[in-house]
């Protein structure tokens, strides 16, 4: 489990670790200890020893934290909102309370979370990570963009508490910015603060794609092939072809949708169909009827029981004069929904086609 915030180093302690201190800094101090050696099973024993009268903000959080590690998450919240209560003012307990929330999928309270513990202070690259994830779940990409004056400013970076994402066509120093809440600000602070994980190039990427910025999103996928995870490697994929798409790259939006299934087919099978509807709607605009009818073809395929499918490509087959084929197709249409509204109409050409000498 990644966890944005932890906490400090250890104190020495002068007694056996045999021992069951009863003052809680002795105890935290012991708890540190255990900390260090990532031994997270033994500070909360150490630590739930306490007397609840003894029990203060320093033991709570450490207790917290160690839950936290664990996956022990309801625990967790609990022992970080009570060290929240005992200092509200200590901006690494909030940031580890936005850690359980993230990982209890509460992302607009992690969010807020991550707001408060910078506000008191807290500013590391594993922070501006974890609420970057927060932002891209809450749908915050890029927030609210506006457009601001910002001299010597440099597109793709952060300055004067915003994230400059491009010059404003013939304007001198004027940029559209991202705001300081949103997901593309926080996962740049990530990037300069020096985190350096496959896993943040693949947030960079798909907070692009999912504002809908293919160009961006296609460089970063282009560029961090070779580090994916193997665990991540079907959703990467799913995502490239995505930004292929966005970018009328139908060769690549093709080939990674069939990696992403071969890689994972029971997730993302069901998605072939649509990828070549798409790609034939496409050569549909184009007025290519040829790769239309190829591609509605390849769809039809791979769903023999879509009547509406079908009934396309019997429609595209008759204006390429093919129209024994598509009195095929329309037959089949029918065998699969009788009552098609455009029932009499085929049966019409049907009749029409097979009547031919």
């Amino acid at each position: 489990m990644l966890v944005g915030c932890w906490l400090g180093a250890t104190a020495t302690v002068g007694w056996s670790r045999q021992s069951s201190p009863s003052d809680e800094g002795d105890a935290v101090a012991l708890a540190r200890q255990f900390v260090e050696e990532g031994n997270y099973e033994q500070v909360i024993e150490t630590l739930k020893g306490l007397p609840e009268d003894k029990a203060g903000f320093e033991a709570h959080r450490l207790l917290g934290a160690a839950y936290l590690r664990l996956g022990r998450l309801p625990e967790a919240r609990q022992a970080l909102r009570t060290a929240v209560r005992l200092r509200a003012v200590d901006g690494e307990t909030h940031c580890l309370l936005g850690d359980v929330y993230l990982a209890e999928q509460k992302f607009g309270l992690a969010a807020g979370s991550y707001a408060e513990a910078q506000r008191l202070g807290s500013d590391t690259p594993q922070l501006h990570y974890q609420a970057a994830r927060a932002a891209y779940e809450l749908g915050n990409y890029i927030g609210k963009m506006e457009t601001r004056t910002i001299a010597g400013g440099v597109a793709g970076r952060v300055q004067d508490g915003c994230y400059l994402i491009e010059p404003v066509p013939e304007e001198r120093d004027r940029f559209f910015v991202a705001p300081s809440d949103s997901a593309i600000y926080h996962v740049q602070r990530a990037l300069d603060g020096g985190l350096d994980t496959p896993r943040i190039y693949l947030l960079h990427a798909d907070i692009w794609l999912a504002a809908g910025r293919h160009v961006p999103a296609l460089d970063i996928y282009r560029r961090i092939e070779e580090t994916v995870p193997e665990e991540e490697r079907a959703r990467y994929n799913y995502h490239y072809a995505l930004a292929c798409r966005g970018a009328d790259d139908l060769e690549g939006y093709l080939d990674r949708m069939k990696r992403a299934i071969a890689l994972d087919e029971p997730r993302y099978g069901k998605h072939l169909i649509t990828a070549y509807r798409r790609v034939a709607d496409y050569y549909s605009a184009e007025g290519d009827l040829k790769n239309y009818i190829r591609y509605l073809e390849l769809a039809a395929k791979e769903a023999p029981a879509s009547a509406d499918l079908h009934y396309l490509l019997g429609n595209a087959l008759f204006e390429a004069g093919r129209t024994a084929d598509a009195s095929r197709q329309w037959r089949l249409t029918l065998e699969l929904e009788p009552d098609h509204a455009d029932r009499e109409r085929m049966l019409e050409l049907v009749r029409m086609i097979t009547s031919e000498p």
